[in-house]
């Protein structure tokens, strides 16, 4: 059995924080990693009316208070690539072996949906 925690978001348009053009007009799809006591919280961001979708990070030490990462989007759409539309629905892991963040994500461009890959070293 599911309980809310909070009647009101810990992450949304509305805060906290400062909200970019990018992601005012919607927030959704969190995945959610914890790397050494940090909580990573990888999201879509949707911009209006172009219906651009980029991936954004917010972090956390407790899972209340969330501060967005001020390089955001971390992922941003490619003029030129397989993800002209969207970059969304991170699914992200820490690869121990590597030492780095391994990214799985969505791509729309070039007439079709894509799975795509990004490394964050």
């Amino acid at each position: 059995h599911w309980q809310r925690e909070k009647d009101e978001s810990i992450l949304s348009i509305h805060g906290p924080g400062e909200v970019d053009d990018w992601e005012k007009h919607s927030i959704y799809q969190p995945w959610l990693v914890e790397h050494n006591g940090i909580y990573y919280n990888f999201y879509n961001a949707k911009q209006m009316p172009e219906w651009i979708e980029q991936i954004g990070i917010a972090t956390s030490q407790c899972l209340y208070e969330w501060d967005r990462h001020s390089d955001n989007p971390i992922i941003s759409v490619n003029k030129d690539g397989f993800d002209t539309q969207f970059c969304s629905d991170a699914k992200v892991f820490w690869d121990e072996v590597e030492k780095h963040w391994v990214m799985f994500f969505y791509g729309v461009g070039r007439g079709a949906a894509h799975v795509m890959i990004a490394f964050s070293r």
